[in-house]
């Protein structure tokens, strides 16, 4: 029954936030302190929708959350509207050897890192380009490569040679690095 409830509470809170409801906000805050993992990310998304500015500040509150449902409503959050204050956040997350880093949260990075200074690309970079030679996970190692190869994309179109440069040494690395065989001819075949 407690579970049903937390469902039809998940689902009030997206509907309210699909209409936004601007004078849902305050509910919405409160909901971001709930008992459900689901209520909670439905409310910091329909936050979102109504006011940015205190979705960061109740994403801020759950950074240290542990469950995946919650992790990634905060990772969306900051990939959509982080500012560079957030990157510590996903430098956490992505660096903590307990942590096991999933693909979406690597996607999450990628989109964050594009709206980002280039001082914080490039160290998104490097994350990226070690996430994608080291993690054990084939589709992670495959999401950290093609997050590395839009920068390519990026500084190409934009003529910024001596970044592209450095890009396409990290991708060639990665490529070197790669020790299935299916992955390193597809990483060959798309650069």
């Amino acid at each position: 029954m407690l579970f049903r409830s937390c469902m039809v509470r998940a689902k009030m809170i997206s509907n309210l936030g699909e209409m936004k409801c601007f004078e849902c906000q305050d509910i919405f805050v409160q909901c971001c302190k709930d008992s459900s993992y689901e209520v909670i990310s439905n409310s910091l998304d329909a936050l979102t929708r109504v006011n940015v500015l205190a979705a960061l500040r109740e994403a801020y509150y759950l950074e240290k959350e542990k469950n995946k449902t919650v992790a990634d409503a905060v990772s969306y959050l900051y990939a959509q509207k982080g500012t560079p204050e957030n990157y510590n956040y996903f430098d956490e997350r992505l660096k903590n050897p307990r942590a096991k880093i999933n693909s979406s949260l690597v996607q999450f990075f990628s989109e964050y890192l594009f709206r980002m200074p280039e001082n914080l690309i490039e160290r998104g970079l490097n994350t990226l380009t070690a996430i994608a030679i080291q993690n054990k996970d084939e589709a992670v190692r495959e999401k950290a490569f093609y997050a590395v190869a839009r920068f390519r994309k990026k500084y190409d179109e934009g003529k910024d040679q001596d970044r592209l440069l450095v890009v396409k040494s990290m991708l060639d690395e990665i490529i070197r690095s790669e020790t299935n065989v299916r992955l390193k001819e597809r990483y060959k075949k798309d650069f």
